[in-house]
């Protein structure tokens, strides 16, 4: 389905009804779409575990618009785990670029910091076949996982599933998140 308007529709839809569906996403618009649905329907906490935190499905002007009327709600926040904190500790993600003027009470409640080996061998172990996988969560029971999978040219492929209503896998995956993600240094994007 590459018509993103329908897309989106077809997610509202399944979020609204707290459907429990898990359905493929497979490209970066619909990844987009999918972060600013997330952002849409969580009412307190965003989890995220990515690359670098940079490209067009993280700096999406609607999924940032999302983001933004996200953290305007009281008591939310969007915790960041990044593989490569390169760009962000040197302020060249598309990402972070796109967020720089939002006000600090919401830039205060966007913490970001470095995964370690640690986290990924428990990702690891949750993994059905072992392997490591990126994901979004909103609060307790919305998630996008995505497989890291790369093609001969090493670029990276979409591949991910989502479900609106799956407190289980959440509850596990947030586990593991929380663990780790409170024992890591926060790296200082707006200073």
């Amino acid at each position: 389905m590459e018509n993103l308007d329908e897309y989106r529709k077809l997610l509202r839809f399944f979020a609204e009804k707290g459907s429990n569906r898990m359905f493929p996403n497979d490209s970066k618009n619909h990844a987009s779409v999918v972060l600013e649905t997330i952002y849409d329907f969580s009412k307190e906490k965003v989890r995220i575990y990515t690359d670098k935190m940079s490209g067009s499905f993280s700096s999406d002007e609607k999924a940032i618009k999302a983001l933004y009327n996200f953290l305007s709600k009281q008591n939310t926040s969007v915790e960041i785990l990044v593989e490569d904190d390169s760009l962000v500790k040197n302020k060249n993600s598309d990402f972070y670029k796109k967020i720089i003027n939002f006000d600090e009470n919401k830039k205060n409640r966007i913490i970001t910091k470095k995964s370690n080996q640690n986290f990924k061998n428990s990702l690891k172990s949750f993994s059905k076949n072992g392997e490591i996988f990126y994901f979004t969560l909103g609060d307790k029971s919305m998630y996008r996982l995505q497989a890291i999978d790369k093609n001969e040219q090493q670029e990276k492929l979409y591949s991910a599933f989502v479900c609106f209503n799956d407190t289980i896998s959440v509850s596990k995956i947030s586990e593991i998140f929380d663990t780790h993600f409170y024992t890591l240094p926060t790296i200082q994007v707006f200073n």
